[in-house]
């Protein structure tokens, strides 16, 4: 109530009641939403509510957002509190700086014209270490900057005492004066449970080379900050990864085991095969279920990418990627899985996906893995023949084609082909033989030449036309 309250009151154009607005703050005091209402008293000011602007800049309050508006407030309508509140706070140096961090931070929703007025009036009313640190604060595109030795103590000795949100402005200066903020970067990580707070703080590690670090943010509640850190480490670890780091394959964060899959894949080793079969199992979908999306598994997926890039594969881990491309509903992922199983794994796993091609479901993927894997043993590619190619219906008779063209002896794809184009309703097949066999620059002897120039003229003769079942429509 108290937002919808002190928005209705900001933009009204007629201005609250005196009573209206003391009301509204003291309702709103300690509430999440008094934001709100100090917004309301900025664009409805009177001099007599700057006691209590004091007041509350005084009680360092634990919200960022309100500490950012107070100060944006002062700013705006009340410099001189802004003043007062610096000076009354000259014993408490770490809740003094935080009130500088604040005011700097809030000088981007001033407009330039009042901006440097103001401004020089509070840093002529500070210490000249204050106003050093302040001038070095980062600021929009501009980086901070560093300060000198007296400066640099003052922010060391404070550090451990500021919020969070003035840490993450100050450890900046303190690194380019070039001091250690590992303590203050440690306790960054350790307390702050903003996603993109934490995500900077590791970065920060990573940028300022403390390791140690980044093995904190590894347990840190934020993926992103997990995610970072995990990306930091692994360069700096030799084969295999830690148990730590592999364990990670069970992190509730899709992008960190994403991270993972991204990682193993660059290093090939024995235990890393073992966590990437693992991980071929996750179920993390990219889908929009708003829109009705088809799952897919994208973990998954670059999982067994990752897996293709061992030259070989033991037939345990065959067996695991059929049995995946069965079970799994992401069409992708079971194509993925076929075509590396038939790359990568022995002549026993080959045969076993020809013997699933004979099972409803899905037949064209299984065929188009076995059409494109580097080699098929003889005795699998031999059963497509002429009775097969002629039997079957054009989405599969295209890959069987293929796997006939590649992996059979030139001339026994001619002869299979010359009977197969003698079937008006197949004769597409050997233009997709032709090509596939012209892709491997095999120059085909004149029989050949004969019997593909003759059925391509029979093809596009005047008159002539494609049927509708003919697998030159499927070949795309």
């Amino acid at each position: 109530m108290i937002n919808v309250w002190g928005d209705d009151v900001a933009r009204s154009p007629e201005p609250p009641a005196a009573e209206e607005l003391d009301t509204l703050l003291r309702l709103a005091h300690g509430n999440r939403s008094e934001r709100k209402a100090w917004y309301a008293a900025r664009e409805n000011w009177r001099p007599s509510l700057e006691p209590e602007l004091l007041s509350r800049l005084l009680c360092k309050p634990i919200d960022p957002d309100l500490r950012s508006e107070l100060a944006y407030c002062g700013l705006c309508v009340a410099p001189h509190t802004l003043i007062d509140a610096i000076e009354a706070l000259k014993d408490q140096p770490a809740d003094q700086l935080m009130l500088i961090v604040d005011v700097w931070a809030a000088r981007g929703h001033v407009t330039s014209k009042k901006r440097t007025a103001r401004f020089k009036k509070i840093a002529f009313a500070i210490s000249p270490e204050l106003r050093e640190i302040a001038d070095a604060l980062a600021y929009k595109n501009r980086p901070a900057k560093g300060v000198r030795s007296q400066a640099l103590s003052h922010l060391q000795t404070n550090a451990g005492y500021l919020s969070i949100d003035a840490l993450e402005a100050v450890v900046p200066v303190i690194l380019a004066s070039g001091g250690d903020a590992t303590e203050s970067i440690r306790r960054w990580l350790l307390e702050t449970e903003d996603s993109a707070s934490a995500l900077k703080a590791t970065e920060t590690a990573q940028a300022s080379g403390y390791q140690e670090l980044l093995q904190v943010a590894l347990e840190h509640k934020r993926a992103e900050a997990r995610c970072a850190a995990l990306i930091g480490l692994a360069p700096t670890l030799s084969d295999p990864l830690p148990d730590h780091i592999l364990a990670m394959a069970k992190d509730p964060g899709s992008r960190v085991r994403r991270a993972l899959v991204s990682i193993l894949s660059d290093r090939l080793h024995p235990e890393h095969q073992k966590v990437l079969l693992r991980l071929t199992a996750d179920t993390w979908s990219g889908a929009d279920v708003f829109d009705n999306e088809r799952e897919y598994y994208l973990i998954a997926q670059e999982a067994v990418k990752a897996l293709a890039e061992y030259v070989s594969l033991d037939d345990d881990v065959g067996l695991h990627l059929l049995d995946l491309s069965d079970r799994t509903p992401d069409r992708k992922l079971s194509q993925f899985a076929l075509t590396v199983a038939a790359h990568s794994c022995s002549p026993e796993i080959r045969a076993r996906i020809w013997e699933m091609v004979h099972i409803p479901a899905a037949r064209w993927i299984r065929l188009d893995a076995l059409a494109t894997a580097d080699l098929v043993e003889p005795a699998i590619a031999s059963r497509v023949t002429t009775q097969l190619l002629l039997s079957l219906p054009p989405i599969l008779a295209v890959p069987a084609t293929v796997l006939l063209a590649n992996h059979v002896p030139v001339a026994d794809v001619i002869r299979t082909l010359e009977r197969v184009a003698s079937s008006n309703k197949h004769r597409a097949l050997v233009l997709i033989g032709a090509e596939t066999l012209n892709s491997k620059n095999i120059e085909p002897p004149l029989v050949c030449r004969r019997a593909f120039v003759s059925n391509v003229r029979l093809l596009f003769h005047l008159g002539s036309r494609l049927h509708r079942t003919s697998p030159l429509l499927h070949a795309a």
